[in-house]
């Protein structure tokens, strides 16, 4: 899950990376979210997020909430 996810739709780039033994999600510097995990590759920081997988390896990112149902955040190789 660790790695950078490119959003063109709404032009930004999220990292994803580990600090103090937690998932954290920043798209820009001095702001951090922590996703706690609630099932296998789902977390909840503010919004729903969750990562898909192609053949074990993570693909993409998503966010829901309330008016976005899922966006769709690819890993940037």
């Amino acid at each position: 899950m660790v790695g950078r996810y490119r959003s063109d739709e709404i032009g930004t780039t999220f990292e994803v990376r580990v600090e103090r033994d937690t998932l954290v999600v920043s798209n820009r510097p001095g702001k951090t979210v922590k996703l706690t995990p609630t099932y296998r590759d789902g977390f909840t920081g503010g919004t729903a997020v969750w990562f898909t997988r192609d053949r074990g390896r993570v693909t993409a990112m998503h966010f829901g909430a309330s008016r976005v149902w899922d966006l769709v955040v690819p890993k940037v190789p």
